[in-house]
């Protein structure tokens, strides 16, 4: 069934972290669900849901998207959903994209072993207004960096000492950011 929403707030868990309801983006998504205003859809998806994310869009007809995503969420909803919508729907814009420790991949439906090497950047796309990241260092897994271009605004850029890659969904600011979108009447 076809609805318009003015906003759409789509949420991209890591790998395997919907199984787990512990996790930040997990509760504030079943949070917020039922409190959202009802112009505004938010769903939440795992790393790899790619088709599901694009006909999900296609039913809500939104006027405004944003993302926040962990992990491999984030090079889902930046490497393919993005690049995507900006191929088929060029007039639609991404008012937000939100990285919690964001890990990018070649390939949008496995795990890619590359996706380790830290030299490796997410490219965002031009459709995207503000980029906001939130990364860690020293693990054997932590975010990688950016590559924008304009009109691209990377808004924030933090460093957290106090997480491990497994918990970068659970950092305040960045959790405050999404419930603030989506709330936004």
């Amino acid at each position: 069934m076809i609805v318009a929403f003015e906003r759409v707030g789509i949420f991209a868990t890591g790998l395997g972290k919907p199984h787990r309801t512990n996790t930040g983006l997990v509760k504030c998504y079943r949070g917020l669900v039922t409190k959202v205003p009802a112009t505004t859809a938010i769903g939440l998806y795992r790393w790899n849901d790619y088709d599901r994310i694009l006909a999900d869009l296609h039913n809500w007809k939104p006027k405004e998207i944003f993302f926040a995503g962990h992990s491999y969420g984030v090079s889902l909803l930046g490497d393919f959903v993005a690049k995507k919508l900006q191929q088929v729907w060029p007039h639609i814009r991404i008012s937000d994209l939100l990285s919690a420790d964001g890990v990018g991949r070649d390939c949008v439906d496995h795990i890619d072993k590359d996706s380790l090497d830290k030299d490796r950047k997410i490219v965002i796309p031009n459709n995207v207004d503000r980029l906001h990241t939130w990364r860690q260092r020293g693990q054997p897994i932590s975010g990688h960096d950016f590559e924008i271009s304009e009109p691209t605004q990377w808004v924030t850029n933090e460093w957290v000492d106090d997480h491990r890659h497994w918990s970068m969904d659970r950092v305040k600011p960045f959790l405050d950011l999404v419930e603030q979108l989506a709330m936004r009447p």
